[in-house]
């Protein structure tokens, strides 16, 4: 009979798939000012979405400094047209210092970490760490044993590294050392100097405070911290062919 009927149907196509977020890690260095900002395309490794995707972010903080040295997790984000969303995450590490590394060759210490802003070395006898002044190159040259540590400036950062332990001396630091006199020691705050040789002496006193800077001749030379109050200070005399400090103790 050639009978036909025909209808409509609603065809509802739902896309419930969500997107498949793919991350890469990175190590990042912080810049001169001490921070760096993790942008989308860095951590970003091909995520895609069957439907294509509506938006896709970082969800998370994406901005380190020296407090975040090490591994941190950076948070991606994506979403299609039918709000389907997924999220993972990429490891950022933050280089640090290499400030735990020094290394000895003839009394002379050097930090591993090249191309710092600034090195200061100090003593640490005893965990009492006391600013040797005017050191602020990569290498120090000792003139005492000791224990020594600096820190260093870099990125924005700076990192102390761990008390190096100078158990003995060289034959050229123990002559340097032959060539100082001080006396009388203790004393009420004035204090000879004998030295064969011409030097910048600096005393400092045990926070690290200059209280008193010279240049001196060779021969015998007077010093005055009769002002300030009694206790034991921190005299460094140094010259192009080296530096040494000694206790001195005012009555």
């Amino acid at each position: 009979s050639g009978n036909v009927a025909t209808a409509n149907a609603v065809v509802n196509v739902i896309d419930v798939i969500s997107p498949t977020v793919i991350t890469q890690d990175i190590t990042v260095t912080l810049n001169d000012s001490g921070t760096f900002t993790v942008t989308l395309s860095m951590i970003n490794n091909g995520s895609s979405d069957n439907c294509g995707i509506e938006s896709i972010q970082i969800v998370s903080n994406a901005t380190f400094n020296c407090a975040n040295i090490g591994t941190n997790y950076v948070y991606l984000q994506a979403i299609d047209a039918s709000g389907n969303t997924t999220s993972d995450y990429a490891v950022v590490t933050v280089n640090s210092l290499n400030a735990t590394t020094i290394t000895n060759t003839n009394d002379t210490l050097t930090a591993t970490e090249a191309g710092a802003t600034n090195y200061q070395w100090m003593t640490c006898n005893g965990g009492n760490y006391v600013i040797i002044s005017g050191q602020n190159n990569q290498s120090y040259t000792a003139v005492a044993t000791g224990s020594y540590a600096v820190d260093i400036t870099k990125n924005g950062c700076t990192t102390r590294s761990e008390c190096f332990n100078v158990a003995t001396l060289s034959s050229n630091s123990f002559e340097f050392n032959s060539k100082v006199n001080i006396f009388p020691n203790p004393s009420t705050g004035i204090f000879t100097i004998s030295i064969q040789e011409d030097a910048n002496i600096t005393v400092n006193d045990l926070l690290g405070k200059v209280i008193y800077t010279n240049k001196v001749k060779a021969g015998n030379n007077t010093i005055d911290i009769s002002n300030y109050q009694s206790g034991m200070y921190l005299l460094n005399i140094a010259n192009e062919n080296g530096s040494i400090t000694k206790k001195i103790i005012k009555e």
